[in-house]
């Protein structure tokens, strides 16, 4: 083989030649908003889309970042 030491060793703590699977996937976090609570936010938006972000946070009942609503 042409590949370097380093290499072999990257590869071999990639994988488990026992299961042929690589990394474990990626973690599955729960959801912290319902659904209900998504909509009312995305309805509270479309309305009041000419206002910043802080004062539709501030009108918002439910506890949410600017961040959060950025995204």
């Amino acid at each position: 083989m042409q590949c370097s030491k380093n290499a072999i060793q990257n590869i071999l703590a990639k994988y488990l030649f026992e299961t042929f699977q690589g990394r474990n996937p990626r973690r599955e976090y729960q959801r912290k908003m319902s659904k209900l609570e998504d909509r009312y936010i995305l309805h509270t938006l479309n309305q009041n889309y000419d206002l910043p972000l802080r004062d539709i946070t501030n009108e918002l009942t439910v506890d949410i970042s600017e961040t959060t609503l950025r995204r």
